[in-house]
């Protein structure tokens, strides 16, 4: 458990690293409900992804790896795809573009070309660093960016792909936070956080260089 939580720690930048994790972030991060299938999302294709190429290492070519990876997370970020149109085919509508962005993080990824350095145990615990760090930043933008924007909140169900947990307010005073919903305050958004956690981090950091 410490492993992981250090591994968290030192790992946490990683999803904000690329331009596809920044992508999956502002467009999934706009309801909780499309966070929350896009989570699933990403564990289900890391993890097995993960097992294929932990598996498969005596095979694995040296060459064209990335593409490989492509293909190995492509086919199950469709299978997934697959399983949410039975519940939910609008909803599945309205999260593919992002759930197809996730084999190209996977890509960007360098957890995937180490893996033979490591236990099966410890490959696990990367895959739930990696997934669950972005993960944790899109769920919380949609608690932030929802209420805000949409005064509501939502969950995965329902004939239109998501439920409402409380009715929209319509009230004029409340329409300018609304910008927050949008791409460009999204963007504003992480870039307060972005700079809230380099300010936490360096505090930590002059912390741990006094104590030392």
């Amino acid at each position: 458990m410490s492993y992981f939580f250090k591994s968290f720690y030192r790992d946490f930048h990683s999803p904000i690293s690329t331009l596809t994790g920044i992508a999956i972030l502002v467009m999934a991060g706009g309801r909780l409900a499309y966070a929350i299938c896009v989570t699933a999302a990403l564990f289900w294709i890391y993890a097995l992804s993960a097992i294929v190429v932990f598996f498969t290492q005596i095979i694995y070519p040296k060459i064209g790896q990335k593409y490989l990876l492509i293909f190995i997370s492509s086919f199950f970020a469709s299978v997934f795809l697959f399983a949410v149109s039975f519940i939910s085919p609008l909803l599945t509508m309205k999260i593919a573009f992002v759930i197809i962005l996730i084999p190209c993080y996977c890509a960007a990824s360098s957890m995937f070309s180490r893996l033979n350095d490591l236990e099966f145990e410890k490959v696990m615990t990367k895959v739930s660093v990696e997934a669950g760090s972005l993960s944790l930043l899109v769920i919380a933008f949609a608690l932030i960016r929802e209420p805000l924007g949409y005064m509501s909140l939502t969950l995965p169900g329902g004939p239109e792909g998501i439920i409402e947990l409380f009715p929209q307010f319509e009230e004029d005073s409340f329409l300018p936070i609304r910008i927050i919903t949008s791409s460009t305050g999204s963007l504003l958004l992480l870039g307060y956080a972005v700079a809230l956690f380099r300010s936490i981090k360096k505090q930590r950091t002059e912390i741990g260089g006094q104590n030392e």
